[in-house]
């Protein structure tokens, strides 16, 4: 049989200052508003804590955060 994955999402803020704090094992592949966070689920030493939707000038992109160090 498959996995199945229930996320868990968490809402903070109210009306245009609410942002999405999610966890997944990955970068996130769908952006959705300036703020909204992915924590890794899987973090290891040299790679992400998670990764923060950001405006990069030329549209939104998302952007790791906080490398685990040896």
């Amino acid at each position: 049989m498959g996995q199945c994955r229930i996320s868990k999402v968490i809402f903070m803020g109210k009306g245009a200052n609410r942002i999405k704090i999610d966890v997944s094992n990955s970068a996130p592949n769908v952006t959705i508003k300036v703020g909204d966070i992915v924590f890794n689920s899987n973090p290891a030493v040299g790679l992400p804590i998670g990764w923060v939707c950001a405006d990069v000038g030329i549209g939104l992109a998302w952007r790791s955060f906080g490398n685990v160090e040896p």
